[in-house]
């Protein structure tokens, strides 16, 4: 179409408007590089990524995000299509012109913020490899003019909202984190403790051994990430971390509590009643609040007592739990609420018991499916294992179910709607 032609005359008087009412960084109001890009596109006029790197980079704040918001508005796709390949385009451009000859720190710094704007609301895991490529601090060049700290605020941003829209972008991030200057290092597993992707926990813990002195900070932002009730570890992540318990390091045995703690780790459990004896205060102070995590039990800091604990656990499991399950499902409604009573209380082995107790969750009965939810709520099984019955059982005929089951989704949900709304929880069918 001719840049004459009406959508593209009222296009770039639209942004023009809406972008630049400010005075102008390039010049005066009559100079307008980022219209002449645009409007060049309508007619064929492709600038090369170096031309339009340039112009943007020397926008002020916000320009890209407010012409990609105004191009939306507008409507015509295919000039959004293109204006979006250029910008990434220049993106690449920026990364690759860094590492065939490195920017001057003012050029840099431009470059940086102009991509991670880009990024925010265009990239994925690729254009989060070329920012990696881009924050590489040249050989020979002093540290202090390539400061990424300054960045701290749009990385995070830039580098969250690709993961939102890239899982990979996390596998980027985990392979870039260990040979970057301290501080990016650390910027990352601060933006790695804060993602909502499913795989955030092993990703972090395929970090640990990277920087031996950062470990503590891994394990600090595993903890936090673990807190989310949707993100859980895997066997292989909880093994990486429970030799940790023995690191030389007090700080690092201390984080590493902290996480299997939030981890809910009952494999660890006994390793964590010795420590109750560390020689460090931080440490054991640190075990007994993941003790108690873990148990819901409330025994003070005594190992003798833990272990005296742990030992009948065990005996009741291996003696009196078959017979105990088996004689659950065929129960009167006054054996239920007594057998399920009892089970509640058996937090050492609450993984083995839940799926049992899930299988009273369709009993005919409803204060037989009433007692169940109550179990469930002690035992905590998997948020992905509990929530598909939980959705179904928001739609049981009696208002007391209906009314328990929607309460404890929406503890459940309360701080991962974004990733789990009431409304796309997968059916277990």
């Amino acid at each position: 179409m001719h840049p004459t032609s009406l959508p593209y005359r009222r296009l770039p008087l639209l942004i023009l408007l809406t972008l630049f009412g400010a005075p102008r960084v390039c010049g005066s109001m009559d100079e307008d590089p980022l219209k002449d890009l645009i409007v060049g596109l309508g007619s064929g006029r492709i600038e090369a990524p170096s031309v339009w790197l340039d112009v943007v980079s020397k926008e002020p704040r916000n320009t890209v995000t407010t012409l990609i918001r105004v191009l939306k508005e507008d409507g015509d796709e295919a000039l959004q299509k293109q204006v979006e390949k250029q910008l990434m385009e220049a993106c690449a451009y920026a990364a690759r012109r860094h590492e065939e000859k490195p920017w001057k720190p003012v050029e840099w710094n431009r470059h940086c913020l102009v991509s991670m704007e880009i990024i925010q609301i265009l990239g994925g895991a690729t254009q989060v490899s070329q920012l990696v490529d881009l924050l590489a601090i040249p050989r020979k060049a002093e540290e202090q003019d390539y400061d990424t700290r300054s960045f701290m605020r749009p990385l995070k941003t830039s580098l969250l909202r690709a993961c939102d829209r890239d899982a990979l972008t996390l596998r980027v991030i985990e392979n870039a984190y260990g040979s970057q200057t301290r501080d990016l290092d650390s910027q990352l597993l601060r933006i790695l403790g804060s993602c909502d992707v499913q795989r955030t926990p092993d990703t972090l813990v395929n970090c640990l051994g990277k920087r031996h002195h950062f470990d503590a900070i891994v394990l600090t932002q595993l903890a936090a990430a673990l807190r989310k009730p949707h993100l859980r570890i895997s066997s292989f992540g909880l093994g990486a971390i429970r030799p940790l318990l023995g690191s030389p390091d007090a700080h690092t045995r201390q984080s590493a509590v902290r996480a299997l703690g939030y981890a809910d780790d009952t494999t660890s459990i006994r390793p964590m009643i010795l420590m109750l004896d560390d020689t460090a205060d931080s440490v054991r102070n640190e075990t007994l609040l993941a003790l108690q995590r873990i148990t819901a039990m409330t025994i003070e800091g005594h190992p003798e007592r833990w272990l005296h604990w742990f030992e009948e656990e065990t005996d009741w499991w291996c003696e009196e739990s078959p017979a105990t399950l088996q004689t659950l499902r065929d129960s009167t409604e006054k054996d239920v609420a007594r057998i399920l009573r009892e089970l509640a209380g058996k937090r050492l082995f609450r993984r083995e018991i839940a799926p049992h107790v899930m299988g009273m969750l369709e009993d005919p009965r409803p204060e037989v499916v009433r007692l169940a939810l109550a179990t469930l709520e002690s035992l905590r099984p998997p948020f992905t294992d509990l929530a598909p019955l939980l959705k179904e059982l928001s739609e049981h005929h009696s208002p007391i179910v209906r009314n328990d089951a929607n309460r404890i989704l929406h503890y459940l949900t309360k701080n991962t709607n974004s990733l789990y709304p009431s409304s796309n929880i997968p059916s277990r069918h």
